[in-house]
């Protein structure tokens, strides 16, 4: 193993919730739609870079170091709910 190749790599996606395109006309203010967006979150908040900027130094870091070909998805149980 002294001869494999060791790195950590992170592909970040960063991409619009559609919020405002899906709030147009439909809600009196941003703060509404956040609202409804924040209620079909099972953690019942919306997630903040800070969270997502936690996560990329983890994986930078040599604590990561075990993990490999995996695909974390940051939504705060959006993605395996029913809701």
């Amino acid at each position: 193993m002294d001869l494999a190749i060791r790195g950590n790599s992170a592909i970040i996606i960063a991409s619009s919730s559609g919020l405002g395109r899906a709030a147009a006309g439909k809600f009196q203010s941003y703060a509404e739609a956040l609202d409804s967006k924040r209620n079909n979150i099972p953690l019942q908040k919306i997630g903040s870079p800070a969270e997502l900027g936690d996560l990329v130094a983890f994986l930078s870091s040599p604590k990561s170091s075990y993990i490999n070909g995996s695909s974390i998805v940051i939504d705060g149980g959006s993605s395996s709910s029913n809701l």
